[in-house]
């Protein structure tokens, strides 16, 4: 979003740093680390997907566009006068963090531009409705959150064709690629028929058609395998057993 010919390193523009720290608040435990990161990086380098994206890390040290890209922490949107704005933070890797801010129309957005800010998955919590749309979203337990505590929450839009896990003893809530989660749906559920296994979208058309005990059991395997929270002791093993041993056989044959 920054003007071209930018020398780097160079430190965030106030825009950059509103918009950052808006999808990542302080409110919430599990994103400390990141605003710790924050507070102590310079921006380096544009990274691989162009302009709009920056690459935050130590001074002297080169954008790493070569490894695979860190899955989203956090995301949200906003809008200027005459275009709709995504923020998208990354996990951080090698200690690098990826930041795009960037423009549906326009990819570059004007250090300058006034940015009303519109929803952002950060922010929510079970309960709310769609940060997106304001609808009541289809929402799932997935780990109980004790006397003190919110519960681990999965949640899915179906307007909006988005799903998102909620992480109740960090406070971090971040969006989910759908194709494979949806992938561990059809394997628990055996479904093979390729109009409906391999097409992500018909879990949104037919979500009523699921369980909560089908999408909390899709996500345990999910996030077995792209972990999104720590689910280490928090579970009391019924997923576990629902998949039985034809899962886990497929487990071994399809995951090592």
């Amino acid at each position: 979003m920054s003007d071209h010919g930018d020398s780097y390193p160079r430190a965030l523009t106030p825009l950059e740093r509103e918009l950052i720290l808006w999808v990542l608040p302080s409110g919430s435990a599990g994103y400390g680390p990141y605003l710790d990161f924050i507070a102590g990086a310079s921006v380096i380098g544009q990274g691989r997907r162009g302009e709009g994206e920056i690459i935050l890390g130590a001074p002297g040290d080169h954008p790493d566009v070569e490894s695979p890209l860190p899955p989203v922490v956090s995301f949200g949107v906003g809008r200027t006068e005459d275009d709709d704005v995504s923020v998208t933070v990354r996990e951080i890797l090698e200690a690098q963090m990826s930041v795009e801010i960037v423009g549906r129309k326009r990819d570059r957005v004007s250090p300058g531009a006034r940015i009303e800010k519109l929803w952002t998955y950060a922010q929510w919590v079970p309960g709310r409705p769609c940060p997106q749309c304001g609808r009541p979203a289809r929402e799932v337990e997935i780990a109980p959150g004790g006397p003190v505590g919110r519960p681990a929450v999965l949640a899915i839009c179906a307007a909006d064709h988005r799903l998102w896990i909620y992480d109740g003893p960090t406070g971090v809530c971040r969006p989910m690629p759908v194709t494979n989660y949806y992938n561990e749906l059809m394997l628990f559920k055996s479904i093979r028929d390729p109009e409906t296994a391999l097409v992500s979208s018909r879990l949104f058309e037919h979500l009523d058609g699921y369980s909560d005990a089908d999408l909390a059991a899709a996500f345990v395997a999910y996030n077995r395998v792209k972990s999104k929270i720590d689910l280490r002791g928090r579970t009391n093993g019924e997923y576990e057993r629902a998949r039985g041993v034809a899962g886990r056989l497929m487990d071994f044959l399809f995951r090592r």
